[in-house]
């Protein structure tokens, strides 16, 4: 796999666990139902009768709580994943000697903003085209 790659797959990795998130908030209003049950007990004062008490509440249909469970489980596995590709990038990135040009790939590879935001963070001297031909020059050195 190539320096290229690398820093384009933590992008990626992350671009997926957004992904995967927006379909768990998506899932947790949903399948919810009232339930009700009843209960048994008897009072701590006279007559000390056995009495039956409904109790009710909202639960989450056993086949939703399921995917939830499964969707968590893929989110961890994913954040995880992209641990493993920062770290990698975050070593590439160590080579760079420019500064400039470490900014640029950690604004685009690590924080995966949009170029717009990277020219306003690198201040008025850069423009959009710039950053991308410089971006584009480094790549293909790669």
């Amino acid at each position: 796999m190539t320096n290229k790659d690398i820093l384009e797959q933590y992008t990626a990795v992350l671009a997926e666990c957004r992904t995967l998130e927006k379909e768990l908030a998506g899932l947790r209003d949903k399948g919810l139902e009232y339930v009700t049950d009843a209960v048994s007990g008897c009072p701590d004062y006279p007559p000390y009768g056995v009495r039956s008490v409904q109790i009710g509440g909202i639960a989450q249909q056993p086949s939703v709580k399921k995917r939830i469970q499964q969707l968590e489980a893929q989110i961890e596995k994913q954040y995880k994943r992209a641990l493993f590709w920062r770290n990698k990038a975050e070593e590439i990135l160590a080579t760079v000697e420019s500064a400039t040009m470490r900014m640029i790939l950690r604004y685009k590879c690590i924080d995966g903003l949009e170029w717009p935001e990277i020219a306003a963070k690198m201040g008025p001297k850069y423009t959009v085209g710039s950053l991308k031909m410089q971006y584009k020059r480094f790549l293909e050195k790669l």
